[in-house]
């Protein structure tokens, strides 16, 4: 009887060299789309979530296929990547269980080989000329698969490079001492009283926490100090609560004790970025008082405009999470993998009654009968800057700081 074949444990070792790599791929694929700005943000992460430890040398590793990482590493660091999503865990779970196979299938071969070259009937396989082929090609595709992995590896180390300095700019960019020039302009004003007015969504919160950020003053929303005083139970507090639970509209003199308060704080002193108020004429009147009894003004008022047809797509197209209520997609914009799925958990995405067409129309009509005449006031006091609200987050608030510093300098103030 002819001895039987020797396994090749290169083919083998081949097989899951290639496996490893393209985990490896997938792996660094995921860091890049997560948008994490570093490994120490991901191992920062980790920690905060306290299941397990991620070293940035061990995310370097896994991510440049230098091993293969344990199971509860690699779900974790999936985890920090891609979010809380059941699905995708068990899929990389299913995959780390496949490289786990084939690695043990090295092993195994590997130990067959070494036993088999113990025996004398099988020495001589170690001479059979297509033996000694398919071995002399397994080498040479072992080498080049080392090369691959090398260029691969020299690529990440660049792409890595460059994200780094994507995150040192951004930094740098969000740095008090390395904002635009306009910005220190305004930072470095006296006083800078700033209020936001516009149509429903035109974006006045979202620009008020991003040019708080750049300006140093804090965003001061009526919506957060009815949810600060309801929670805290004070005596305006509860009539907030109780006008929203009738229905009622909340009485300026409620609006005005808390938003007093507010004001008075060391934060807000010399100045602010007012979100909510005033919404009519009455408001404005007021706090002008407010602020005039204590030899101060509203220094401009920013106005962000955007069309009717925009912003009703902007609020009908929101979907909020019924399981968390965090999470917000939009069907333009931000709009979910799965149709009605949510990215981050799975549940189920619906539409507010808040943001549905006929609520928004109400909101849209009550603004310009109601609001307008307020923006208007203002305007002819010389005080008002209006913008467009149309294009990107970054784009608005730097079109509103070189507004506002250009107002300022035009003026003298």
């Amino acid at each position: 009887m002819e001895p039987t074949a020797r396994t090749s444990p290169e083919g083998a070792a081949v097989a899951y060299s290639r496996a490893l790599a393209d985990f490896a791929d997938d792996l660094h694929e995921l860091y890049v789309e997560s948008g994490v700005r570093s490994y120490a943000a991901v191992e920062a992460g980790a920690r905060s979530a306290g299941r397990i430890s991620l070293s940035t040398s061990s995310i370097s590793e896994a991510l440049h296929g230098k091993r293969l990482p344990s199971l509860d590493f690699t779900l974790e660091l999936v985890r920090q990547l891609a979010g809380d999503q059941p699905g995708v865990r068990e899929a990389w779970r299913q995959r780390w269980k496949q490289m786990r196979l084939l690695q043990r299938r090295v092993k195994t071969e590997a130990n067959t080989v070494n036993a088999a070259g113990d025996q004398p009937g099988l020495r001589l396989l170690h001479h059979d000329p297509v033996s000694s082929a398919h071995d002399e090609a397994a080498q040479i595709i072992a080498q080049a698969q080392e090369v691959a992995r090398s260029v691969i590896g020299a690529a990440r180390e660049q792409a890595d490079q460059i994200l780094r300095a994507v995150d040192n700019a951004r930094k740098a960019q969000d740095s008090p001492s390395s904002t635009v020039p306009d910005a220190a302009k305004l930072r470095h004003r006296e006083s800078l009283r700033i209020v936001l007015m516009g149509p429903p969504s035109a974006g006045k919160g979202t620009q008020a926490a991003f040019l708080a950020r750049q300006l140093q003053l804090p965003h001061v929303s009526i919506g957060d100090i009815y949810r600060k005083n309801i929670s805290e139970r004070t005596p305006l507090g509860l009539k907030v609560k109780e006008c929203l639970e009738a229905e009622e509209v909340i009485p300026d003199e409620a609006i005005l004790g808390m938003l007093a308060l507010r004001l008075g704080e060391n934060d807000a002193l010399r100045g602010f970025l007012l979100d909510g108020m005033p919404r009519n004429l009455d408001q404005a009147f007021s706090l002008e008082a407010l602020l005039g009894s204590g030899g101060k003004e509203v220094d401009v008022v920013l106005g962000i405009d955007v069309p009717h047809d925009e912003a009703i797509k902007r609020q009908v197209g929101r979907r909020i999470c019924l399981t968390d209520r965090s999470h917000v997609f939009h069907l333009d914009y931000a709009p979910p993998k799965r149709f009605g799925i949510c990215n981050v958990c799975g549940g189920s995405l619906a539409l507010r009654d808040a943001d549905s067409q006929t609520s928004t129309e109400q909101r849209w009509h009550f603004f310009e009968t109601v609001c307008r005449p307020a923006m208007a006031y203002y305007s002819s006091k010389g005080r008002l800057v209006k913008i467009s609200g149309l294009g990107e987050v970054q784009e608005v608030t730097a079109n509103a700081i070189s507004a506002l510093a250009y107002y300022f300098d035009d003026a003298r103030r």
